[in-house]
């Protein structure tokens, strides 16, 4: 069976209950580490999952810089990513991770928390700037995994 399948309405589901009853949910990031999680400005996701997270990773900003589309650039530009990572007693960290251009291939760092290494990987930012539609922060999307080293 095909786990998106299970996993989608299930997250959506929970997300609608939080969206009626206020709460935020957090939102689990598969174990095995290298299912990719896409995720927006200021929304936690818990890693392994929701019940006992060792860690709560969060897009805390995003500074978009590289060269839009329908511009002309003489360097690509990149975007940078800070995440805030929170170990299980909230101890919380920032992880700045960046993109160059946009065809760049994915930047990563290694966290300590909980007395165990966790890889982080940014993969993407989008949509990719456009010089014609700009693109809020809030509306952009980030995609990254996470594993245990």
């Amino acid at each position: 069976m095909n786990k998106s399948l299970v996993i989608y309405p299930l997250s959506a589901l929970l997300a609608g209950l939080g969206a009626l009853t206020g709460c935020a949910i957090k939102q689990a990031v598969e174990p095995g580490g290298d299912e990719r999680v896409t995720v927006g400005l200021q929304q936690p996701r818990a890693y392994p999952g929701p019940r006992d997270p060792a860690l709560t990773l969060t897009v805390a900003d995003i500074l978009e810089g590289r060269c839009p589309r329908g511009a002309a650039c003489i360097w690509a530009g990149e975007v940078h990513v800070t995440f805030t990572v929170a170990d299980r007693l909230g101890a919380r960290q920032a992880v700045a991770l960046r993109l160059f251009g946009a065809k760049s291939t994915a930047d990563s760092a290694l966290v300590q928390a909980n007395g165990q290494r966790y890889l982080l990987v940014l993969h993407e930012v989008s949509p990719s700037p456009d010089l014609a539609r700009p693109v809020p922060p809030q509306d952009a999307r980030v995609v990254f995994s996470v594993r245990r080293r």
